[in-house]
């Protein structure tokens, strides 16, 4: 093999002899690592080791910093990820395994390369250390909070005073139990920034250190919450507990790190809970199509629909104080939903019918469900139905009869050629206008007016009543209505 250098490297990050000297290490190490194996996966590890080894020739050069923003600028990027810029930045990797153990580890794990892929090799070269690749991993992410003016180059990487801080993705404020669902893709971290009080924030990490697993990214839960922990908390500061509980029930890392005008912490992590303990619940929002008088049938799924989740807490009711909501969920592409890490107890699964993607209603008027989760229990088949809204059968509203205090606004289909102002108006049944609107609809086909029943903020009398949908001469829709308070 051979290598060809530019003949002044002018106008680079290190130029001069500088880019030369740094450039002749990082292209004879790729000399070096083809000896060893070649594999198209691992080019991510060959560009990583080869830049770590740029700073372990020259380390007065420090060219590898150039490419240290595609880490600490972005969170939940995998290990293997390749945009001609994260894989060198991938050099900080074995900044970290060399620091913390020696510049030989980088020598074991191309040695274990020659039978293994690279994260393989990584953790058949941790095994005489009497670590874990996952354990590393998550310890990577940690160190990773400790750079710029957190950087404590004693413990932490030797140049850490050089390097960018840790991005992060997400903050909030902890409440009484606090819930986030995350999905983080393998061997990579999603960051929050937590306020505990006034005065001190707690840095979250959560890392899918699941390596090997066979799913490209999963979720997982980190509870936080104030005093009073149930036992599979950690205590993270006197008065702060959380947990953190994934879809895969293993190969999850937390990492927690306290900071306040007084305390610059030092990243602890923890294990996931033993998921055997926890229940979850599962569905899909089907779409129904009318095949014949007998009924409908199944013909596909719907993504996008919103699902939320309320435990009941220890009183076992809804709606007081101990409840625990989770974060709402939109069904996914296949028309799935899933609530995991779930306790015993009653739990109610709520469909959102305001937000549906459109042209879908509801197909019947289940909106709620409530259901029981024992110890370890998987409760699946929480299913809702659809069914698409036609131009040919449009529903005179959707529901109907429509309760004004028992859900949101009805909707109202019609079918609008160009986009134009509409007239709606709402007659009471001995024929007197009770309500009117203009609207300016910019979409065409199948769209839906709505209403919620009130004609200044006052809900109208039960009764039966009569709409007209008028775009400039035309009549679009004339409909009796059944409104019940």
């Amino acid at each position: 093999s051979y290598v060809v250098l530019d003949n002044d490297f002018q106008g680079l990050y290190s130029s001069g002899l500088d880019g030369l000297r740094v450039t002749c290490a990082h292209e004879f190490f790729h000399m070096i690592q083809v000896g060893y194996q070649f594999r198209d996966s691992d080019i991510f590890f060959m560009e990583a080791s080869a830049t770590w080894v740029e700073d372990l020739v020259c380390d007065d050069v420090n060219d590898y910093l150039q490419y240290l923003d595609s880490i600490f600028n972005y969170d939940n990027t995998t290990f293997t990820s390749r945009t001609n810029l994260h894989e060198y930045g991938m050099s900080l990797w074995f900044h970290f395994l060399s620091d913390k153990y020696s510049t030989d580890i980088v020598k074991d794990i191309w040695e274990q390369v020659v039978t293994y892929p690279a994260l393989h090799a990584c953790h058949m070269a941790l095994i005489p250390f009497a670590t874990t690749l996952s354990d590393e991993i998550a310890e990577f992410y940690a160190w990773n909070l400790k750079t710029g003016s957190h950087a404590d180059t004693l413990k932490y990487y030797s140049e850490g005073n050089l390097y960018p801080e840790q991005a992060i993705s997400g903050s909030d404020t902890l409440t009484e139990v606090s819930t986030f669902r995350k999905t983080v893709q393998k061997t990579a971290a999603r960051y929050l920034n937590i306020a505990a009080d006034d005065q001190t924030t707690i840095i979250f990490a959560m890392v899918n250190a699941n390596w090997e697993s066979a799913q490209n990214q999963s979720d997982a839960l980190l509870q936080v919450c104030l005093h009073d922990a149930e036992p599979y908390y950690y205590q993270i500061t006197d008065s702060v507990f959380a947990s953190l509980i994934s879809d895969q029930g293993y190969g999850w890392r937390f990492v927690s790190c306290v900071r306040s005008s007084e305390i610059d912490g030092r990243p602890e992590i923890y294990p996931e809970f033993n998921a055997s303990f926890f229940g979850s619940i599962s569905g899909t929002a089907w779409i129904y199509q009318n095949q014949n008088e007998e009924g409908s049938v199944k013909v596909g799924t719907l993504p996008g629909v919103a699902i939320s989740c309320l435990g009941a807490g220890e009183d076992h009711l809804f709606h007081t104080v101990d409840d625990k909501t989770y974060a709402y969920q939109l069904t996914n592409a296949s028309g799935a939903f899933q609530f995991f890490g779930l306790v015993p107890g009653e739990y109610l699964i709520t469909m959102d019918p305001e937000n549906l993607p459109e042209p879908f209603v509801p197909n019947d008027t289940l909106f709620v469900v409530e259901t029981y989760v024992d110890e370890g229990q998987d409760v699946e088949d929480i299913d809702f139905s659809f069914r698409e809204i036609r131009e040919t059968a449009l529903p005179v509203c959707i529901p109907n009869p429509y309760c004004i205090n028992n859900g949101p606004e009805m909707k109202i289909p019609f079918v609008l050629d160009t986009p134009d102002v509409i007239k709606f108006a709402v007659f009471s049944s001995q024929g007197f206008q009770i309500y009117y609107q203009e609207t300016y609809f910019n979409t065409t086909d199948v769209i839906f007016l709505r209403w919620d029943g009130r004609v200044n903020g006052q809900p109208v009398p039960t009764g039966i009543y009569i709409y007209t949908i008028v775009c400039g001469n035309k009549v679009l829709r004339q409909e009796k209505i059944a409104i019940i308070q």
